[in-house]
């Protein structure tokens, strides 16, 4: 008779290969495997393109804004409406000047004061001319107003730098730059 321990180790052997056979036929009925795809190639490195913004042109003076600002419509009408202004601002300063030179120049001449003094002898009288004054006055008055009128109509280096900055945030394509130099003043051409 067999020792119940030596048929138990018979039994667990005997389940054992039994069990090692289904693990092969499991192994030998799976299909061979297949190796892993390839990888794609990476792809090229990016080239990055440094973009550097186009070159700023320098304005010059107050025309040359006018014609650089043409293209655009609405900054075009605000330079017309500048340029405007700016003329009527000179020929107000003009004919005040203009006036203000006749009323001081008449005031010695023309509308002078003249002052005599009989000659107590009986010879002729001594005679002195002497300014208008209040012509004088007014002439001079004339004339300071007429600038000072042309200096608050005339366009100053903050409504182009306005210009300048909508033109910039419309157009980063074309930028703009207001010369450091750059005045109201026009154009002046120089030929070398």
């Amino acid at each position: 008779m067999m020792s119940s321990a030596w048929m138990q180790g018979a039994r667990v052997a005997v389940a054992a290969v039994a069990l090692g056979g289904l693990a092969t036929r499991a192994v030998a009925q799976q299909p061979p495997v297949q190796p892993l795809p390839a990888e794609p190639p990476p792809p090229p490195p990016v080239q990055i393109v440094a973009v550097s913004p186009p070159p700023p042109v320098y304005i010059k003076d107050f025309d040359h804004l006018a014609a650089m600002v043409k293209p655009d419509d609405v900054l075009s009408a605000r330079m017309a409406a500048l340029a405007a202004r700016r003329t009527t601002g000179y020929v107000t300063m003009g004919a005040g000047l203009l006036v203000g030179a006749a009323l001081v120049a008449g005031s010695a001449t023309v509308w002078a004061d003249e002052h005599c003094v009989p000659d107590l002898l009986g010879g002729a009288p001594d005679c002195t001319t002497q300014p208008n004054f209040p012509l004088l006055l007014s002439g001079s008055l004339v004339a300071v107003l007429g600038v000072v009128v042309a200096a608050v109509m005339g366009t100053g280096r903050s409504a182009l730098i306005d210009i300048v900055n909508e033109w910039n945030s419309r157009h980063a394509d074309r930028p703009l730059v207001l010369d450091a130099q750059a005045g109201m003043a026009p154009a002046t051409h120089h030929h070398h």
